[in-house]
């Protein structure tokens, strides 16, 4: 163990048997006498004793390795089978502690297995789920963007007639500007009805009670070039 590893609590999961882990902290207490390389790993862990840890339990794990001497030599079958075991022991109580945080790690190898796998049945459920979802989604997306570049070809459209429109007003207003004016008749008045102009009377259409010859023009009223214009015939 270096010396400056520094161990904590709550990095992993609470180790199950705290009696086991007392009881293997106090006998490497007494090893200690005979081992003293291995004074300050055995103290680390017994700051642990209350509350011991999977963290801390693999750090005592490790000391007994040192001290049968299997991590200096690579040792007997049997060594190696009980270190793959440790291992996998050690990875079943990771697991356990992943699946059910803050409660303590199972050390049972088939319930950890079924919740694995009501787990992994959970998971799966759950992507499809969001798979589902996601293709709604997009095709909530590409619905809107398909009504977005309507909306824009229908604003290009209306830019388009509005500039036409105010091109033909433009082009109105310029042509008005230089239209001349009509010549304004000279104010001549009317004559009355029944009066004789000339030799003749002023012919006008009239109904009851309404005098029309008022809004004939005085072109037509105008009856002294009569003569010369409209000769009597022979």
């Amino acid at each position: 163990m270096a010396s400056g590893l520094s161990l904590t609590r709550g990095s992993t999961a609470v180790f199950p048997d705290e009696v086991l882990y007392r009881t293997v902290v106090g006998s490497l207490q007494y090893v200690t006498i005979t081992r003293p390389d291995i004074c300050f790993a055995v103290n680390k862990v017994c700051q642990f004793m209350q509350t011991p840890y999977i963290e801390h339990w693999k750090v005592v794990k490790r000391i007994l390795s040192l001290r049968s001497g299997s991590g200096n030599s690579s040792g007997s079958k049997a060594c190696r089978e009980k270190l793959r075991r440790d291992r996998l022991n050690d990875r079943f109580l990771e697991l356990g502690s992943v699946l059910d945080p803050g409660r303590p790690a199972k050390t049972d190898k088939a319930v950890i297995l079924s919740d694995v796998v009501r787990k992994l049945c959970q998971l799966r459920e759950e992507a499809q789920k969001l798979r589902e979802s996601k293709e709604k989604l997009q095709k909530k997306i590409n619905d809107l963007k398909a009504e977005k570049n309507e909306l824009r070809d229908e604003k290009q459209r209306l830019k388009s007639e509005r500039d036409n429109i105010e091109r033909q007003v433009k082009a109105v207003n310029s042509q008005s500007g230089f239209r001349p004016r009509p010549p304004t008749l000279a104010a001549t008045p009317f004559p009355v009805p029944g009066q004789v102009l000339g030799s003749k009377m002023v012919s006008f259409i009239g109904y009851p009670g309404v005098s029309m010859w008022q809004f004939l023009p005085p072109a037509s009223v105008d009856t002294s070039q009569d003569h010369v214009l409209r000769p009597p015939v022979a």
